[in-house]
């Protein structure tokens, strides 16, 4: 007899953990019970823990970036062994598209006519803007079907391994067995505390649907339909925020998360997400108060304090923005925004050894960002390393003939005054 089932297994790429991470610690705050390898099982254990913990979860979640089918073509390959798993016992895929991937543009990684099947499963879009909104499509819409495959239980001797590895994923996230704030379930009637009918409940999801297809408009008409028949669910205040401010309708996006706020005053999203509104009004003193107060009710989050770390810089408190951005590289260490931000904000305060470091580091982990290589090039030239400065800028250029100016440079880089002094400095012949 077909059932829900919550067993849930993330497939990813090394590179993609963070995204891995993200996924796993809201489908854990779901109550899913979620493999997801998090500090990888030696290549003898491969075949008995991961491919048996495939076989023992119903739902199989793929980490769809960019890049991350392109070594498929190799028939060792581990996410390719993982995928054709999933296929052989029936496990119900779902396909998570991040960043700018692409189904049109990975046909020459996917050579069996198996793989080729993935283009027909249906697909979940996940904006970056609007990860939580797209992580509730998934629960309510994705996971939330019944299934009648054959599940295969962990063999005895790998469930001691099996629960310490989902025990240390827990600990590296920082889970505890409490609901996230930000997460207010959406669904049916019943499945709701509070959506009042199903009506509006129905009008919520479908307002989520429009909203992760960029349809801001009609999203908003959803939204305002659910809150006529239920005033009081701020997530639906938040979320016609979101459509409001992806419409760049700044006043209207802040009235709507204060609501949300003050009928969830712990509702750390609403705070982040009306921070956001108000740097689109310029006003970064209030930013900065909505990001201190997100938080104070969701310590540990990397993007929290990438926000205000940017907030200080703009208004020229690089040294706090230097702390917020290597508050932020605790959480995500390989991340090379942070490194690039902090980067800017080091150089700002005349430090440009730290800056030089810190824009080597994110050009390491990203060498197609022309921040970090505009960066390097003008601490090089701070540090009176003039010919390698005006090599890297000689590259930037190559990359986009618009950088041969100072000050075309500073507004496409989002630059500070002294960053841009600099590069004028670099050009002059």
């Amino acid at each position: 007899m077909s059932q829900i089932e919550k067993t849930v297994f993330i497939s990813y790429r090394r590179k993609d953990i963070y995204t891995a991470r993200a996924v796993y610690q809201h489908l854990r705050a779901q109550n899913y019970d979620v493999f997801l390898d998090y500090q990888s099982i030696d290549s003898g254990a491969f075949d008995r823990i991961i491919l048996n913990q495939i076989k023992a979860r119903a739902h199989f979640l793929l980490i769809l970036t960019e890049t991350a089918l392109e070594r498929c073509t190799d028939p060792a390959d581990w996410l390719r062994r993982e995928i054709e798993t999933a296929f052989a016992f029936q496990r119900n895929i779902v396909p998570l598209m991040f960043d700018e991937f692409n189904w049109n543009s990975v046909d020459q990684w996917l050579p069996t006519d198996n793989l080729k099947l993935l283009k027909n499963y249906n697909s979940v879009r996940v904006p970056a803007d609007y990860f939580e909104e797209a992580m509730e499509r998934l629960s309510q819409r994705f996971l939330n079907v019944p299934l009648a495959a054959v599940l295969h239980p962990t063999p005895a001797e790998d469930q001691g391994h099996v629960a310490g590895i989902i025990a240390k994923t827990d600990a590296a996230i920082g889970y505890t067995t409490k609901t996230p704030l930000a997460t207010i379930p959406i669904g049916r009637k019943s499945k709701l505390n509070d959506v009042k009918t199903s009506q509006a409940a129905e009008f919520l999801i479908q307002g989520n649907d429009h909203l992760l297809d960029a349809r801001y408009e009609k999203a908003i008409e959803l939204f305002s339909a659910a809150i006529r028949l239920d005033d009081k669910n701020p997530l639906a205040y938040n979320n016609r925020g979101n459509a409001h401010l992806a419409l760049k309708d700044y006043a209207n996006a802040i009235e709507d998360y204060t609501t949300a706020i003050q009928l969830k005053p712990d509702y750390p999203s609403a705070f982040l997400n009306r921070g956001r509104a108000q740097v689109g009004l310029l006003n970064y003193d209030k930013a900065i108060e909505d990001y201190t107060q997100a938080l104070l009710l969701k310590p540990n989050t990397a993007d929290i304090y990438h926000e205000r770390a940017s907030a200080y810089y703009v208004i020229g408190n690089y040294l706090l923005s230097v702390e917020d951005n290597t508050a932020a590289l605790e959480f995500e260490p390989e991340n090379s925004i942070h490194y690039n931000n902090r980067a800017e904000a080091y150089f700002a305060l005349g430090n440009y050894d730290g800056a030089l470091a810190d824009f080597k580091r994110a050009y390491d982990l990203d060498n197609s960002s022309p921040f970090a290589l505009a960066g390097l090039a003008i601490a090089s030239h701070a540090l009176g390393k003039i010919d390698i400065a005006r090599e890297l800028w000689t590259k930037l250029v190559a990359f986009d003939k618009r950088y041969a100016t100072a000050a075309w440079t500073g507004k496409k880089l989002r630059w500070v005054a002294p960053l841009i002094a600099e590069a004028e400095k670099l050009l002059r012949k």
